[in-house]
């Protein structure tokens, strides 16, 4: 990999810097976090000298022939076509002889950030109306023909200002698409090597099969148990691979599989969704129509409303 702790230095990218494209000049305030063969810059711009933007760039290199912030940005301009609002919208893009960029959307904290501010879980009705959200950009993604591949509540954000309620999804460094040129289903390799994160991972992942739309969608349920549940993921304490399948495989059975639905009102509704996920298999597409629809029973279960204040609505937007 390229010097990962150092990417915008590297680039000559430093506060006060500046980068421009065709229509407008950014000027770099910060780092925001930087990894792999890219970086996310805090800029403000020439046009609109009070609006603060995110510009991510991607070093250019001859170990990637096809730039993950090119697919990126395809993505997301696909997407605001289907005007899907769990997406940032991107503000403007270029590129120069070392790094292609693009400026985006400015979001706030992330879920994973929140949790840890909350004292670890969202209330209930939050969790429940947040992971809704989730459900709802996963679904947009799927239809574009994408898989997320690496979903956890690290890879999505709340908006800022009068965006508070909105939930981003962000980071599609891992996406695939598993649908040909034709429309067709991809045929599944027959080996897969594992990529994304452990905690959130699917099980077919862990045996080494081709990812599909239910392994995004048993991502989405680990993730709701781990906003929710206080006492979080069977496997959260683990770290060894093996274990954490054996941990999850173990976790279907019946008499364990009260532990990852958690003690909660709406328990029926949540093994509902866990059953129903568990069901399919590699050639069927997620009905996250209906996953919302006993989501929905689960907030009424849990008392919760649609206009209920989210968890973070009582924070600072500062903190």
């Amino acid at each position: 990999m390229a010097d990962d702790d150092d990417i915008g230095k590297s680039l000559g990218l430093v506060p006060n810097s500046t980068v421009s494209s065709q229509t407008a000049n950014y000027k770099i305030i910060k780092l925001l976090g930087e990894g792999g063969f890219g970086a996310v810059f805090l800029v403000s711009s020439s046009l609109t000298y009070n609006v603060k933007y995110a510009l991510k760039v991607e070093k250019k290199t001859t170990r990637r022939k096809d730039p993950k912030l090119q697919m990126e940005v395809s993505i997301l301009e696909s997407l605001k076509k289907e005007k899907c609002q769990n997406f940032t919208e991107i503000i403007d893009k270029g590129k120069t002889s070392t790094y292609y960029f693009v400026v985006m959307e400015l979001v706030g904290k992330s879920l994973a950030d929140i949790r840890d501010k909350l004292g670890k879980v969202f209330s209930l009705g939050c969790g429940i109306r947040t992971m809704m959200q989730c459900a709802d950009a996963i679904n947009a993604f799927h239809g574009l023909g994408y898989l997320h591949r690496d979903l956890k509540p690290g890879n999505f954000c709340i908006g800022i200002e009068d965006k508070r309620r909105t939930i981003y999804l962000l980071d599609f460094g891992m996406a695939r698409k598993f649908l040909n040129d034709k429309g067709e289903l991809k045929r599944p390799r027959k080996q897969v090597n594992f990529k994304g994160t452990l905690k959130f991972a699917p099980i077919r992942l862990h045996q080494g099969q081709e990812y599909s739309r239910k392994d995004d969608a048993e991502s989405w349920y680990y993730m709701l148990q781990d906003l929710v549940n206080r006492r979080g993921l069977p496997w959260k304490k683990l770290s060894d691979m093996n274990s954490i399948r054996v941990s999850k495989e173990e976790s279907r059975k019946p008499e364990n599989i009260s532990r990852l639905i958690g003690d909660f009102p709406c328990k029926n509704e949540f093994e509902t969704i866990l059953l129903y996920i568990d069901r399919l298999d590699y050639v069927h597409s997620v009905d996250f129509v209906y996953i919302n629809k006993i989501m929905d029973e689960a907030a009424k279960v849990a008392k919760n409303s649609p206009d209920d204040p989210y968890d973070w609505e009582y924070l600072p937007e500062e903190w």
